[in-house]
């Protein structure tokens, strides 16, 4: 597919507009979804800038930054004089079996190339001896549940051991407080959904976790690096940090940097996400507690996940 029609784009973009936030950023995030999910396939040309506003109902401006905005993450390419289009993938084109074309990055990942290891899951083949007898045990342990796991904030069981967890790491936790989720990613994309709303701003570290880059610029948010913590006072509509084993770096924040994180977070009334994924795995020494253990109030969110420790199912 070489371009792609006005009218079918417009339908594809749908409500686009109905979001909270700049138009051009709302625009730019239907159009990276439609990017991403390899509905707008790499190499189609879009329609120009002027078209396109006009179609819309919006000024040119809003046309041109939401393109740009796409530029500059290596989304679309932009040309004087040969317009705009998807950037290609250096992978090979596919096609699901009902002849749709199938997203060439997704496929990439489920039938990579002879001799290619994807580090995107870099875990053994078997698991450690040391985990079987844990899987036998929580296997036993499905046999006295006497029901069918249709708990929408998770099983009482698991809440009653994650808060109990957290209680032992210093945080004082009731069930109540825990909230599971089918995984950290999950977890993460509710909390933007829910706290960031397009054009706000998100504070996050560099290095980060560039999962959660993702879901902030599919919110439509404006991602800021932090340089350090004290950029907290800049208000930012959601701070995300991972203040032990950070990704990728393995970088783990000491005890008076997460005292005075928590405290900045209180006092500007910023919420504050602790990614702890990895906090399990810290090289040596005793694991931190977790950011909250050192705040007050409830801006401090604690996001954690057995998936690097245990199981990714």
């Amino acid at each position: 597919m070489n371009g792609t029609n006005l009218d079918d784009l417009v339908a594809l973009l749908g409500r686009w507009a109905s979001g909270r936030g700049p138009l051009y950023l709302l625009l730019a995030a239907r159009l990276r979804a439609l990017v991403d999910d390899g509905v707008l396939a790499p190499g189609t040309t879009l329609p120009p800038d002027r078209t396109l506003a006009r179609r819309l109902a919006v000024g040119r401006g809003t046309v041109v930054a939401a393109y740009d905005l796409l530029r500059q993450e290596g989304r679309l390419v932009r040309r004087q004089g040969s317009g705009t289009r998807v950037a290609p993938l250096d992978l090979p084109a596919t096609r699901s079996a009902d002849g749709v074309p199938a997203n060439p990055l997704l496929q990439h990942l489920l039938h990579p190339p002879d001799g290619v290891r994807l580090l995107t899951c870099a875990a053994p083949p078997v698991p450690p001896a040391a985990l079987f007898e844990a899987y036998a045990e929580a296997g036993a342990c499905l046999a006295g549940v006497h029901d069918l796991g249709y708990a929408p904030a998770g099983h009482p069981a698991l809440r009653a051991a994650l808060a109990a967890y957290y209680t032992g790491r210093g945080l004082p936790t009731a069930p109540e407080e825990i909230i599971v989720t089918t995984g950290a990613q999950q977890a993460l994309t509710l909390l933007t959904g829910l706290l960031v709303a397009p054009g706000d701003t998100v504070l996050a570290e560099t290095p980060t976790y560039p999962g959660a880059l993702e879901v902030f610029r599919h919110a439509a948010a404006v991602v800021k690096p932090a340089t350090s913590i004290e950029d907290i006072r800049r208000r930012p509509a959601l701070a995300y940090f991972v203040p032990t084993a950070r990704n990728p770096d393995g970088a783990v924040m000491d005890v008076p940097s997460r005292r005075r994180l928590a405290t900045l977070a209180a006092a500007h009334d910023v919420p504050l996400v602790d990614d702890e994924v990895l906090a399990e795995l810290c090289f040596s020494g005793e694991t931190p507690p977790p950011v909250a253990a050192f705040g007050r109030g409830e801006q401090v969110i604690t996001v954690g996940s057995l998936s690097k420790l245990v199981w990714g199912g």
